[in-house]
């Protein structure tokens, strides 16, 4: 695969960059054949591409707006009530020993409302849109309020290596705690998709942002944790059931008891869409993430329509996942799905991408921390119970964890597989 591969500390988004342009430049045509094209990009704006996502139809014209927000008039189900919220949706703050020093045999997830979700293994620490601020709009007057407040501070997160952004809208990319987090986490490397280092830029923040098409891949070699010549694994249970299996001691692999194996970032599409400004429309691109070791592959949905095609050649092209987040809500009330539908998965729809990705374990992530949409706030988790149910899964297969709340998944791979994607 084209991967760039840099050393640790993370002084690397230079030396990232200037090697996925080259990269770029040196492409032959037919160079992606079989595997995800590069975004397209038409009059100086990404563009869904429909040999890429067949089903969608684009919405976005004023008319469709003033129609949907006409239309949703007083038809938004009420917030609950504050005691009632504290019943149903317990905020925790997590335990900082925990996310400091989590346990090498397992991979440890921590969800921090919305699309924030905290995900640790074999040493790593990848953050995924974080979003700590009370509101998420353009101001901090503005905008849809949270209704469960955040779990945790910027000052309280753990060592922090990767962070990846799925998009720009409000409520995956917040100012103020980009820039908190530039501050408090200096090694940190932003991955981001196309388009959107300039706002990086903007907010001061000159250094460890690499922008990624889709299909590109970055990897961080771990000097402090050299990879040792390793024979492939076997593939891991298609069922999309959670692995039941022991998980060996970090002794039994060819890498020093507690070091990192090499962490490959891979920018993968995904069926949304971009804006911050009036004019800004689709001039950055929108993408998922895969984030890969020898034992554990970790998929972040961040904010997609249900693009069945798309997660099904991600598993044909990266193999089965082991952990995703997906998101489950924003996908409105019956009067509106005919808007959200394009963009937004119901939880029926995450069921059949956490089907599609040939996961063993999901987490809901994009649900119960701003009412973004008209369906009830605990709705989305009820309906998600049913959908995994009603599709013959466990009920540990996929989860929605509380706000602040840390679980633990045996999910890494018995032996190590050599790092070899298939995205060539």
């Amino acid at each position: 695969p084209n991967t760039q591969v840099v050393t640790m500390p993370l002084d690397l988004a230079a030396e990232l960059q200037r090697g996925l342009e080259e990269q770029r430049r040196a492409e032959a045509p037919n160079a992606r054949a079989g595997c995800f094209p590069r975004a397209k990009k038409v009059g100086g704006r990404f563009v869904i591409d429909p040999q890429v996502f067949p089903d969608y139809v684009d919405l976005h014209s004023f008319t469709n707006f003033l129609q949907w927000r006409v239309g949703m008039c007083g038809k938004t189900a009420p917030i609950p009530s504050a005691d009632a919220l504290d019943k149903a949706l317990p905020v925790v703050k997590p335990d900082p020993i925990i996310l400091a020093q989590p346990n090498h045999d397992l991979v440890q997830a921590t969800f921090l409302g919305h699309a924030s979700i905290l995900v640790q293994w074999q040493g790593w620490t990848v953050l995924a849109d974080p979003l700590f601020s009370e509101r998420c709009g353009p101001l901090s007057r503005f905008g849809p309020k949270r209704i469960r407040p955040c779990p945790i501070e910027v000052r309280d997160l753990p060592d922090v290596d990767v962070v990846v952004i799925s998009h720009n809208h409000y409520d995956h990319l917040d100012y103020a705690t980009v820039v908190a987090l530039a501050a408090s986490q200096p090694t940190a490397l932003f991955c981001v998709p196309l388009g959107m280092k300039e706002w990086f830029e903007g907010c001061d923040i000159h250094t460890n942002v690499v922008e990624m098409d889709w299909g590109e891949e970055v990897t961080i070699d771990d000097t402090l944790a050299p990879l040792a010549a390793a024979p492939p694994s076997p593939a891991p249970d298609a069922s999309g059931e959670p692995s039941s299996s022991p998980v060996s001691s970090p002794n039994s692999s060819c890498l020093p008891p507690h070091s990192r194996p090499p962490l490959t970032i891979v920018c993968l599409p995904c069926q949304h869409w971009c804006q911050r400004t009036a004019r800004d429309f689709n001039e950055c691109l929108w993408a998922s993430w895969l984030c890969k070791t020898s034992r554990m592959s970790y998929y972040f949905g961040g904010d997609t329509g249900y693009c069945g095609g798309v997660f099904k050649k991600t598993a044909q092209l990266y193999g089965p996942v082991d952990l995703a987040a997906l998101p489950i809500a924003a996908y409105g009330v019956p009067a509106e799905r005919w808007f959200h539908w394009p963009n937004h998965m119901t939880p029926e729809e995450a069921v059949e991408c956490h089907c599609d990705l040939q996961a063993r374990k999901s987490v809901a992530i994009h649900w119960g921390t701003f009412q973004l949409t008209g369906e009830p706030v605990l709705e989305p988790r009820e309906r998600l119970r049913d959908a995994v149910k009603d599709r013959g899964l466990s009920p540990a297969a996929f989860l929605c964890l509380g706000h602040g709340e840390t679980q633990s998944f045996s999910l890494l791979r018995d032996t190590p597989e050599a790092l070899t994607l298939l995205s060539q």
